[in-house]
């Protein structure tokens, strides 16, 4: 399921108010193919030749639904361009009715990540209801010592055993897969039928 428009694909309302100052490129109209399945049961066309902007996605966590991410190293042309670009793809329109922002900070001086998500959900009546959720974390390094729990173990060195341990096991799997590939393609003689 798609919706909006990829604004630089879609010519701007004659008359509008910002008609000058859109996205729309109309030198990429030749060459939309290369962009994106312009082929009547590609799904990605309208019906009118515009290419939808936005796509449901199933997300882990989260309620499945259309997703927009800004880079935090984005810089500030490059968000309003981002900004520009979900207003002119119509990625808030009529049928919108919830909308979660989220945001991941971190603060050096106190160590802490945080984690904030504020939900706006729409309602028949036009009200807007707004819930929040932070979630904190300390973060330590390795070279700390710090023993929160009081065990005696300083809680660095701990994270970073079972970090290293971590590791070891990946590495392990990922050899015995290799070891795995390797005998099929040995016992097909071929690595095309051993890779399959």
């Amino acid at each position: 399921m798609s919706f909006g428009v990829d604004p630089l694909f879609s010519q701007p309302v004659s008359g509008s108010e910002n008609e000058g100052a859109t996205m729309f490129n109309g030198d990429l109209m030749d060459i939309i193919a290369q962009f994106y399945n312009t082929s009547q049961d590609g799904g990605q066309v309208k019906e009118t030749g515009s290419p939808y902007a936005f796509t449901h996605r199933k997300l882990i966590g989260m309620p499945d639904g259309f997703v927009a991410y800004l880079d935090i190293a984005a810089s500030r042309e490059q968000a309003a361009l981002f900004l520009q670009f979900l207003r002119e793809g119509l990625f808030l329109d009529k049928f919108t009715r919830h909308v979660v922002v989220q945001g991941v900070t971190y603060n050096p001086n106190l160590k802490q990540l945080a984690n904030t998500r504020v939900s706006f959900e729409y309602n028949e009546a036009g009200y807007i209801t707004i819930t929040s959720d932070i979630t904190n974390m300390n973060v330590k390094w390795y070279t700390e010592h710090s023993d929160d729990n009081k065990d005696g173990i300083s809680d660095g060195k701990l994270l970073l055993g079972m970090e290293i341990t971590l590791v070891i096991v990946v590495l392990i799997k990922i050899f015995r897969r290799l070891l795995e590939i390797g005998r099929l393609c040995k016992a097909e003689k071929s690595v095309s039928i051993g890779l399959r």
